[in-house]
C-alpha cells in the first residue's frame, strides 16, 4: 500500500442503501451506468402554472430516482445504489455526519 493522496476531484462510487445517501445526490443502479438524482420525498402540484399559486400540493414520501429525461421511479429505502461523489464531498459528508446535532 502506498502513502499517496487521493485527488479531491476523484470520482468515487460508494455502494449504500438509498436511505443512507444524501438527498439530491447523483446515483446509479448497481448494474447500470445511467445517472439519476436521488430524491427523498417529492412535492406534487398542478401542471397548470396559473393554478400553482394557492394550490394544494401533495407530499409523496419515499425515495425516488429522477432521470435526466424527467422519469421518476420509486425505490425501497434499502435499495443498494452507487452514490457517485467526489472524494472531497464524500469526506465532508462523513465528517458532518459525525458532528453532534445542534439543538
Amino acid at each position: 500500500m502506498t502513502n499517496e493522496n487521493i485527488c479531491p476531484e476523484t470520482e468515487l462510487r460508494v455502494l449504500l442503501p438509498a436511505q443512507e445517501i444524501p438527498d439530491e445526490a447523483i446515483v446509479a443502479k448497481r448494474t447500470g451506468e445511467e445517472r439519476y438524482v436521488l430524491r427523498h420525498n417529492l412535492k406534487l402540484w398542478p401542471d397548470d402554472p396559473l393554478k400553482k399559486e394557492g394550490a394544494t400540493t401533495v407530499d409523496v414520501f419515499g425515495f425516488f430516482l429522477v432521470s435526466s429525461r424527467g422519469g421518476i421511479t420509486q425505490v425501497k429505502a434499502d435499495k443498494m445504489l452507487h452514490w457517485i461523489v467526489t472524494a472531497e464531498d464524500f469526506i465532508e459528508t462523513i465528517q458532518r455526519s459525525w458532528e453532534p446535532e445542534k439543538q
